[in-house]
């Protein structure tokens, strides 16, 4: 097993809470089922830290990166209960660049309790990875590449009012930590949300919603020349859900935002940034799931933490497909476009990130699985400085 000593104690603790009121639960009628496996992969990369230019700092290598990643699945599912989780760890090692060298975690629980009227759920995830693949995956975000340690803990309880109506009360809270962001424009931050949340269904197939985030984002750096930003967000929303049939179904939703912005000087008799902004964002989605494949397609403008002392208003375009052509044979295919506008602060950075990913998958037999794709990446980050205000750390790709 790969020793993971450098891994943060939250990660731990958190991960052993999740596991011990997992554990607590009563058997039931069915039996926990326990999943090992191990993968092992080879990959080459022209720009492992997609840098936009070479300098004499960095220099842009090839390089092939080799993966093994044990992991562990369990679960455990009754009439009224249902519990998951995954761990899973990733050794990383790059021919021509050892300090990207890595062992990454990934600690996933999941808990769901049903009852006559209600529904409580528990969602935990503890991460331990690079904060370039995550950022670029999530939210379109070019970074350096550093370790990034992520905690996000989601209980959520339903209560159904009658057969067509059910309150929902969530709340989320994500603590991030950057390792070796010195001057890095990365910057560690606490998060806490509220998601209250009312649905009603028109018919079977039919159902509308309306929610409200109450969130507030904190921006914990450890250095003095960095600022520290507090952003309260305040978004009330609604949604449509359609079923369409048993295999597809779309949903639409749209929102408005106000974030009140405060954020400290470094500078010696120079006042802080206190100001709101406010917009709109929605949501389309589509979804197709048949035997022998499925399509998923998102078209989104949404507000999302950048990990760089700001937030950031995404527009995405996400198709993600996938096709049986043989019984063991299926073809994949995944694109991505985001642009983004940073919320905050005295920068004005405009990124556009695109990805452009088709694989095959080969299943021989249920213990084996071999998997070959190219993925094309390309980012834009065009910089301003706004003037009279002291410029925070950044680095353009």
């Amino acid at each position: 097993m790969v020793a993971q000593h450098k891994i943060n104690k939250r990660i731990i603790l958190s991960t052993l809470l999740g596991a011990m009121a997992a554990a607590t639960l009563p058997a039931g009628a069915a039996e926990w089922s326990v999943e090992p496996s191990v993968s092992a992969s080879t990959s080459f990369s022209d720009n492992v830290r997609f840098l936009d230019r070479a300098t004499s700092a960095d220099l842009i290598n090839s390089n092939i990166i080799l993966s093994v990643s044990p992991a562990l699945q369990f679960g455990h599912e009754t009439e009224v209960r249902n519990v998951k989780g995954k761990v899973r760890i990733a050794a990383n090692r790059f021919n021509k660049d050892n300090e990207l060298n890595s062992n990454d975690a990934f600690i996933d629980i999941a808990w769901r309790e049903r009852g006559e009227r209600s529904e409580f759920s528990f969602v935990s995830n503890s991460t331990y990875d690079s904060t370039l693949a995550t950022l670029l995956q999530d939210v379109g975000n070019p970074t350096l590449r550093k370790q990034r340690q992520k905690i996000s803990i989601n209980p959520n309880y339903t209560y159904n009012l009658d057969a067509n109506l059910a309150l929902s009360m969530g709340y989320r809270f994500e603590d991030v930590g950057f390792k070796d962001a010195q001057k890095t424009s990365l910057v560690d931050y606490r998060s806490n949300e509220l998601l209250p949340s009312l649905r009603y269904k028109l018919d079977e197939r039919t159902e509308i919603e309306l929610n409200t985030k109450l969130w507030q984002l904190i921006t914990l750096p450890d250095n003095l020349q960095i600022p520290r930003s507090t952003f309260k967000t305040r978004l009330l929303g609604g949604g449509y859900n359609k079923k369409i049939d048993e295999s597809s179904s779309w949903s639409a939703g749209a929102g408005i935002y106000n974030i009140g912005e405060d954020t400290t000087s470094i500078a010696v008799n120079t006042p802080g940034i206190q100001t709101t902004h406010s917009g709109v964002t929605a949501a389309l989605k589509y979804q197709r799931s048949t035997e022998y494949g499925n399509v998923n397609t998102i078209l989104a403008r949404e507000i999302n933490p950048s990990g760089e002392n700001t937030l950031l208003l995404t527009n995405r375009l996400g198709v993600d497909f996938s096709q049986g052509l043989t019984p063991y044979l299926t073809g994949l295919a995944s694109v991505g476009y985001y642009k983004n506008k940073v919320i905050g602060g005295n920068i004005d950075k405009n990124v556009q990130y695109f990805r452009l990913s088709p694989s095959l998958s080969w299943k021989p037999a249920r213990e084996w699985q071999i998997d070959g794709g190219v993925v094309y990446q390309r980012a834009n980050s065009p910089l301003k400085v706004f003037p009279r205000r002291r410029q925070m750390p950044n680095r353009r790709f």
